[in-house]
């Protein structure tokens, strides 16, 4: 039996075949959606950022499929300045306060899925290389160049990232990146993430005929996660293969997006199932990939 919450009568109801909700979300009582508080921050204005929630009843158990866009870096040149960045920061802040949300008594196992924007600590990260940068330009049009050795390793602007001949950005160079992945650290007492094994999901060729290049605006970094609470990882208990993994096939159709899709793979004997973990991704189509799970999983 599969049953979602409705947030205005605070009960369950019954769901069977397709739900479909038309107009706007603010009048679908079996979604909790929220945005960031537009006073969160008066110097970095945005739009749309905020999570999304919903919440299921099946077989006697309930969770929460909760879909989220945090803060995303608006300049590499600040995102380089310090350690943590000020971007860094904000979506520290951010995710904070989502997860203070979620805590509304119930204490429901939750998922936590869509573009966290989390990135790598660059300070660090070019530190560590030893690079030799040079200043050109005013203030706000600035471009750092680093060399080595004479040779020009990374050209850097305000939305340019231009390296050569890195190999810590090449498909061997993951898990030196994963050093610098520094942001999902202080939320690991309250959420698990499957461990990563793939290279960095943005910032991917937006051109769908070079689905595996990444475009010379961002260092790459992990920004799509799948993350969840430690009872839902306890929910999955019995399942004896969790991965995540990102395709880069499904990038090869046009319009082909800069974060590549995430997948969190489960695997029972033969059985294999998807979870979706893409950028702005639909709450509903993983919700279908989740409720096919926790139906497997019961029987």
């Amino acid at each position: 039996m599969v049953q979602i919450y409705d947030f205005k009568d605070r009960n369950f109801i019954s769901l069977s075949g397709q739900t479909v909700c038309m107009g706007s979300l603010e009048d679908c009582h079996i979604v909790h959606k929220e945005r960031f508080p537009q006073d969160f921050w008066s110097e970095f204005p945005w739009t749309r950022k905020g999570f999304m929630r919903t919440r299921w009843l099946v077989h006697n158990r309930m969770f929460d499929l909760v879909n989220l866009h945090l803060f995303h870096d608006a300049s590499n040149l600040v995102s380089s300045d310090c350690s943590p960045s000020v971007y860094s920061s904000n979506r520290r802040r951010a995710l904070t306060h989502v997860l203070t949300r979620l805590q509304d008594g119930c204490n429901v196992p939750f998922f936590l899925f869509g573009d966290f924007n989390f990135r790598l600590d660059l300070k660090s990260l070019i530190q560590v290389q030893g690079w030799s940068p040079s200043f050109t330009g005013e203030m706000g049009k600035q471009t750092v160049v680093y060399e080595q050795d004479g040779e020009v390793q990374l050209l850097m602007k305000c939305k340019r990232f231009e390296y050569q001949n890195v190999k810590i950005f090449q498909d061997d160079g993951e898990h030196m990146l994963l050093r610098f992945d520094h942001e999902p650290v202080p939320f690991l007492n309250e959420l698990t993430e499957v461990q990563i094994s793939f290279p960095p999901t943005y910032p991917f060729s937006e051109n769908f005929t070079e689905p595996a290049e990444f475009m010379g605006t961002r260092c790459p970094a992990w920004c799509d996660r799948v993350l969840m609470s430690h009872p839902a990882r306890a929910l999955l208990q019995n399942v004896s293969d969790l991965s995540t993994f990102f395709s880069v096939l499904l990038r090869t159709l046009p319009p082909a997006p800069t974060h590549s899709p995430l997948l969190c793979r489960l695997r029972r004997g033969k059985t294999v199932l998807s979870i979706s973990g893409l950028e702005e991704t639909s709450v509903w189509a993983t919700t279908s990939l989740f409720i096919s799970t926790f139906q497997w999983s019961h029987h």
